[in-house]
């Protein structure tokens, strides 16, 4: 079991936002555009488990009738900011804006994009728009927040899967740019509730419970990117799966300037790995 870093001279950004709640906008998207979105997608995507295809990344903003429901709502309640695919000039693009249909339980981790000059992401964006048997399922966020690059949390895990987006934690989360870890606890009630046998209690380890957010289709989830948060197991309220769009908002901050590289990994070698599909 080990740590294992991207870019270990990556460049932390701990102090550059204001740490803020987490909260919801009740009918992001209304009925009648959730059914849309929802038919778009199974009808035009269809491909379960992720939004990659063919080894591809296919970004939200590019399909157009998304984009003319989607884009102006970014634009009303977010004005400033940008998504991943308006500003990078990665030659292997990062994982971000996307539809999600969902089917396994992801670990506790989080999104960061840190390694665009003057550009830095600060929000995270889910919107439900579907749940198997219209299952109450929950997505929280923890206390613990991480101010590296997008980071797996899995503590005392013997995997070796790994992508060129994030870092994977396995032996000790008591490193630079983790903060209010609640040293060794963890809290079991939570993951008897939340989590099941779907992941060791140790991947929990140092994580206190900040919101636990109803996923309610329509709603837009909103939270700081560098909150620790994940999805609760929906396996156990009855569903086997959920279609959600994720978005990554980036905000320009001009005095930027981080360590530029993507990945000191082979990206041939660990695209798609285990992380980035549903298997």
């Amino acid at each position: 079991m080990m740590n294992e870093f991207n870019n270990p001279n990556e460049t932390l950004w701990d102090g550059i936002f204001p740490e803020e709640d987490v909260y919801q906008i009740e009918k992001f998207f209304d009925n009648i555009e959730v059914k849309f979105l929802v038919d778009w997608y199974y009808k035009n995507i269809n491909n379960q488990g992720w939004h990659i295809q063919g080894g591809n990344l296919n970004y939200i903003e590019n399909f157009k009738e998304v984009s003319e429901i989607l884009l102006p709502k970014i634009q009303k309640h977010f004005g400033e900011f940008r998504l991943y695919n308006q500003i990078h000039n990665d030659e292997h693009p990062h994982s971000a804006d996307f539809f999600i249909e969902q089917t396994k339980i992801f670990a506790p981790h989080t999104d960061a994009i840190t390694h665009i000059p003057k550009w830095l992401t600060q929000k995270d964006i889910v919107i439900p728009l579907w749940i198997e048997n219209d299952a109450e399922v929950y997505t929280y966020n923890f206390n613990q927040r991480c101010y590296r690059r997008s980071t797996h949390f899995r503590k005392g895990s013997k995997d070796t899967g790994l992508n060129v987006y994030s870092n994977a934690l396995r032996e000790t989360y008591d490193i630079e740019g983790i903060k209010y870890l609640n040293g060794n606890e963890i809290d079991y009630d939570f993951v008897e509730n939340h989590i099941g046998d779907r992941f060791s209690p140790t991947y929990f380890e140092g994580m206190t419970v900040h919101s636990i957010e109803k996923n309610i289709p329509g709603n837009a989830i909103i939270k700081d990117t560098a909150l620790i948060h994940g999805p609760s197991n929906y396996h156990l309220k009855g569903a086997s799966k959920k279609l959600n769009i994720s978005i990554r908002m980036f905000k320009k901050i001009d005095d930027w300037n981080p360590d530029t590289t993507f990945s000191i990994r082979s990206f041939e070698q660990s695209k798609n790995k285990r992380v980035y599909h549903n298997a």
